[in-house]
């Protein structure tokens, strides 16, 4: 069971979003242990309301799925985090789902919840942002689902010290790239790494978690996951062949790339966390038409596993584009062509499944 009266509260709180009669709750109400007791009693939910406590065993169920809320105003998915220390202190925050990093970030205010780790601060980037990331340890960390309560101890967190970091990426993130060559991942921390496939539902606003693979091999409606590692150190990325590109500018003009017209390869980054569309330097360079002209859209058109070609398209609501050098690569001169696809694109999709031991991607578009 949970440890405290605030955490109790967080229990009944996900009794009531199972019920979908409230949508957000303070957890800094207080519910004294008697009354939380006997509001669980009387829920007819609460024989279904599942316990996952750094548990790893072969009898649990294989999946969870926790809920999203879509952000209107960067067009990112967020999930609901509570960061608790051993004195029933806790922090309340949404961090958005971002498929383009490994970790979960929190707010300033969680250093008083937190304590130190043998991590040293590092530089990351988020964006066009570098900033300082603090690297502390929470006691507990719990993760409301549908008929589930996710519980992780001694949590390894990267706190954002940086106020560059934060204005310009807009909020903090639950990576979920699988790995990192330098500290734990979230998805090897939560229950002891046991999740290796996530799927992300743009439409219903979920996130599932799973067990084992996803996507099998041959699935005919999916793609290869393409392996950065070569290009540079720590490169975990999701990332697909790109077939061709599709720009519009503003000057009206529309221009049709196959790439293998390009000088390099070109893969797309699958970043959720990201609200735009972002370019490597090496290909705007290679693209860009004249100083008076500048991207207002973009398609890119990707081919399945059967030879199938997918269309994603941007939206014109979240739209935003920059481009830079990334600094990701060996070697800056050899290094592959990028568009990392942000949130402008997911809106025009149903959902996105990653399988980090098939290495395979799927995407159903909307209808």
């Amino acid at each position: 069971m949970l440890r405290n009266e605030k955490r109790n509260a967080a229990l009944f709180l996900g009794i009531l979003l199972l019920l979908k009669d409230v949508e957000t709750l303070s957890l800094s109400e207080f519910f004294s242990r008697s009354r939380f007791l006997s509001l669980v009693r009387s829920s007819p939910f609460a024989s279904n309301l599942l316990f996952k406590i750094d548990s790893s065993s072969p009898n649990d169920d294989d999946s969870v799925k926790l809920p999203l809320r879509f952000l209107p105003i960067s067009g990112c998915w967020a999930l609901n985090v509570i960061l608790s220390d051993e004195e029933e202190r806790d922090i309340n925050y949404y961090a958005v789902i971002d498929s383009g990093s490994p970790f979960l970030t929190a707010p300033s205010a969680a250093m008083d919840v937190t304590m130190k780790t043998g991590y040293p601060s590092s530089q990351e980037q988020y964006g066009e942002s570098t900033g300082e990331i603090a690297w502390q340890r929470a006691p507990y960390l719990t993760i409301l689902g549908d008929s589930v309560i996710m519980e992780s101890k001694d949590f390894v967190v990267g706190i954002v010290t940086s106020q560059e970091v934060l204005e310009q990426s807009g909020g903090f993130f639950l990576g979920l790239m699988e790995v990192d060559d330098n500290r734990p991942s979230f998805l090897q921390q939560v229950r002891q790494g046991l999740y290796s496939s996530f799927t992300i539902s743009f439409s219903q606003n979920y996130l599932q978690l799973r067990q084992g693979s996803a996507i099998p091999k041959g699935d005919a409606d999916s793609f290869a996951l393409v392996d950065l590692k070569p290009y540079g150190p720590d490169l975990h990325h999701f990332a697909i062949d790109c077939q061709e590109i599709e720009l519009v500018w503003s000057d009206a003009g529309v221009d049709m790339v196959p790439v293998t017209q390009l000088s390099r390869p070109t893969f797309v980054v699958l970043d959720t966390g990201l609200t735009g569309c972002i370019f490597s330097e090496s290909l705007y360079r290679e693209l860009k038409q004249g100083d008076d002209t500048f991207l207002t859209g973009l398609t890119v058109s990707l081919r399945t596993q059967s030879k199938h070609t997918m269309k994603l398209s941007s939206s014109k609501a979240h739209w935003n584009f920059s481009s830079f050098q990334l600094p990701w690569f060996f070697n800056d001169k050899e290094h592959p062509h990028i568009i990392a696809l942000g949130c402008t694109f997911w809106e025009n999709t149903k959902e996105l499944t990653i399988d980090t031991l098939s290495r395979r991607a799927k995407i159903v578009l909307r209808e």
